[in-house]
């Protein structure tokens, strides 16, 4: 197994490639649906979504040997956190294969971001699901929220009870 390394993603191709992530780790599940890669691509563009007129984000892409093998995004809303009364981060858009090396990484990726925004306590969210489940899949994951398959790796940086997407992002 090659070296893994996790960089922001800071042009329009390394964009798509983000986009592209679970097009790559799902493409042989029947569940899943994938999104329209031209909305997803709208979406994402600070230029055009006005969630950045009063939000910053940074995306994540996790390599190992030239292929991306994960994703995530951490992110601060000014108006989120004006009607908290807080001063949070949430992360979302997070997909890897089930690798505890990258989980770790990619995690730590955006707490430290987080951290360097001045956050104090970054809040775990996840803000988007790619793509969606047909109803009436049989197979578990389908149902099951997928930080709990990965909850063992994961589990130095979140905080959050099985079943649940929502908890905390906490320094290791």
């Amino acid at each position: 197994m090659g070296s893994l390394t996790i960089r922001p993603v800071r042009t329009r191709r390394e964009l798509k490639r983000f986009v592209k992530v679970p097009f790559r780790l799902h493409r042989d599940s029947e569940q899943w649906v994938p999104p329209l890669l031209f909305e997803r691509m709208q979406f994402l563009n600070r230029k055009k979504n006005p969630w950045f007129e009063h939000g910053e984000a940074e995306f994540f892409l996790a390599e190992r040997d030239g292929e991306a093998v994960g994703r995530i995004s951490a992110h601060v809303d000014s108006r989120w956190d004006t009607y908290q009364g807080g001063n949070d981060a949430m992360f979302g858009f997070f997909e890897t294969a089930e690798d505890p090396e990258v989980v770790r990484a990619l995690f730590g990726a955006a707490e430290e971001w987080a951290r360097e925004v001045r956050v104090r306590d970054p809040v775990l969210d996840a803000v988007s699901a790619e793509g969606e489940s047909e109803e009436g899949a049989d197979e578990p994951e389908a149902d099951s929220n997928p930080l709990d398959r990965l909850r063992p790796e994961a589990g130095e940086h979140v905080q959050s009870e099985p079943g649940q997407a929502q908890g905390r992002i906490t320094r290791a």
